[in-house]
């Protein structure tokens, strides 16, 4: 018969490799929190590897397929499914504040409204309705708890917003659903956990975790960082991704678009960063991230740039520079770089071009 600890060390090799000298329930947990951070792509794997050991545990036998026949294995654990939106819209008129958002286990948009007064009613554009269940739901919390205190941005006084209602329904897994909105979907706040949160930003988290959970693609970085292919970078770069910690990152890449109306300024579009080149852009960024300043006096004409950062648990995020202000911004705030940290985008997209 299979021996049971040689292929519970063949499912963790499987799942954790690398790492041989740890322990069996060490190792497990590893997995399952290396699973939380990355939102792997394989669940099964990673669940079957921890069933394994609690079976062990609590001596169940596992159906390994034996001489002995099959056995007994471990139930599955439980679907996870998202509280239902009410019948009637959500009214977000008067949207009170709301504490922690504790152990997400869902996230849900529904049909939201608000007292109109005077004003015409407005249909907005609606958010996705599929649910953010699991990890997903976990990581757009992590991504709401991580976001800097709101700043109103300098465009917001010269335009006029009308309505926008928009409402989120929250599952977290020791109390009952929590309502989050606002009637604004930008130039404005909500207020969780005594600390007020751009909307733009809140709908963004959402927006940005449910596309991973609709492509599977739950180890992001898995593959190393690499650079968007459309028109404009900051489109499908995980700019909204405020829970990544920078300090960790161990892979990154920069990637460059020319100003169509004026010259070239660097020979590549896209560069890998090599260990020194990482070390200090990574460091100037996580030092100096922060509120963005006041704007200057620029003509935006399209140049862009964009920074992707990676890291060992597979998570990735990404910082944008497309404001004409030479400085790069992301979930956790504006970044502008120094000397130092110039350089080495330099370096990345091989250097500036000369002047003919």
């Amino acid at each position: 018969m299979t021996d049971p600890d040689a292929r519970l060390r063949e499912l963790l090799d499987r799942a954790a490799p690398g790492s041989p000298d740890v322990d069996a329930a060490s190792r497990t947990a590893a997995v399952v929190r290396r699973g939380r951070a990355a939102r792997r792509r394989d669940r099964g794997l990673v669940a079957g590897a921890a069933a394994a050991v609690l079976a062990l545990a609590v001596g169940v036998p596992l159906a390994l397929g034996g001489d002995d026949g099959p056995v007994e294995v471990a139930s599955p654990p439980p679907v996870i499914t998202a509280a239902p939106c009410p019948a009637e819209p959500i009214d977000v008129t008067a949207a009170a504040p709301i504490g922690d958002l504790g152990d997400v286990v869902s996230v849900r948009s529904c049909p939201a409204t608000w007292e109109q007064g005077g004003a015409l009613p407005v249909d907005p554009e609606p958010l996705p309705t599929q649910p953010l269940t699991g990890d997903a739901a976990a990581a757009f919390a992590e991504d709401v708890a991580a976001l800097p205190p709101y700043e109103m941005p300098f465009f917001c006084a010269t335009i006029n917003l009308g309505p926008s209602p928009w409402a989120l329904l929250i599952e977290s897994a020791d109390g009952g659903p929590t309502v989050v909105g606002s009637t604004m979907r930008m130039c404005s706040s909500v207020d969780i956990a005594t600390t007020p949160k751009g909307v733009d930003q809140v709908i963004a988290a959402l927006v940005g975790n449910l596309e991973r959970q609709q492509a599977a693609d739950l180890t992001p970085g898995a593959d190393g960082p690499s650079c968007p292919d459309g028109d404009r970078l900051a489109e499908g770069a995980d700019t909204w991704n405020a829970s990544f910690d920078i300090a960790s990152a161990t892979d990154g890449m920069v990637c460059y678009v020319a100003d169509p109306l004026g010259g070239v300024e660097y020979r590549a579009t896209e560069g890998k960063l090599h260990e020194q080149t990482l070390a200090t852009i990574r460091d100037d960024l996580d030092a100096r991230v922060g509120p963005e300043p006041e704007p200057s006096m620029c003509t935006d004409t399209g140049p862009q740039r964009l920074l992707v950062l990676t890291n060992d648990e597979g998570d990735r995020a990404a910082y944008v520079d497309d404001r004409c202000s030479g400085g790069f911004t992301g979930a956790q705030g504006y970044w502008q770089p120094s000397d130092a940290a110039e350089a080495a985008i330099r370096e990345a997209l091989g250097g500036r071009v000369s002047p003919r």
